[in-house]
Order: structure tokens, then C-alpha cells, then sequence
């Protein structure tokens, strides 16, 4: 086989093993750590979950308290951060009188910004 032909397989080659890099790098994934079960959600969609609607009327935080939290776990800036239920992590509803009723373990989702 000549020269041109082993460069023309090789850029070939290439391309094909770039291509779904390529495709994948435009479509963040909405992936979380294993146990996150409410998983990856916007701070809209986080606002709305009725233990955050609990602390809110219950005077535990604010909207900016929430605004606060969401950020600083944001670390990719995609708007993205995972939940989880502390009732999924405890296994049973936490004392009422405690403020975990009003919690939920968050971390950051392993997305790319697009």
C-alpha cells in the first residue's frame, strides 16, 4: 500500500474515533453521584420539592439562602446540582423536631457546561 493510501486510512481512522467524542461534548449529561435519587436538578425544580417548600414557610431559610447553597455547589456552573432525599440516606422520616426534615444532601452534577 502507498504512502497516500496508509495516510488516508490513518485520517480515517482518526475521524471515526473522534466522532462520538465530538457528538458526546454537545449533550451535557444530567449524571450523579450513585444515591442521588431526586437527581440532577435546576434551582426552579429544587425550589419547587416540598421539603424546601417546608423550610421556606417554616422561616428555616430564605430564597436567598437557597440562591446561596445552590451556587456555591454549582461548580461547573451548568446550572445543575444532584439531590438526594435524606429520608433514602436514614432509611425512615428524621425527627420532626430536628432540621433535617427540612434537608437534603446535595452535590454536584459531573456534566459539562454545553
Amino acid at each position: 500500500m502507498s504512502r497516500k493510501g496508509l495516510a488516508l486510512m490513518a485520517v480515517l481512522a482518526l475521524a471515526v474515533l473522534l466522532v462520538p467524542q465530538t457528538a458526546l461534548a454537545d449533550k451535557p449529561l444530567r449524571t450523579c453521584p450513585p444515591g442521588f435519587d431526586l437527581g440532577a436538578l435546576t434551582f426552579d425544580e429544587a425550589f419547587a420539592l416540598p421539603g424546601t417548600q417546608r423550610g421556606l414557610t417554616d422561616g428555616i431559610y430564605t430564597v436567598e439562602d437557597l440562591h446561596g447553597v445552590f451556587d456555591s455547589v454549582d461548580a461547573n456552573n451548568n446550572d445543575l446540582i444532584c439531590f438526594q432525599d435524606i429520608y433514602s440516606i436514614a432509611g425512615e422520616r428524621p425527627n420532626a423536631a430536628s432540621g433535617w426534615q427540612y434537608s437534603f444532601n446535595v452535590a454536584d452534577d459531573n456534566a459539562s457546561k454545553p
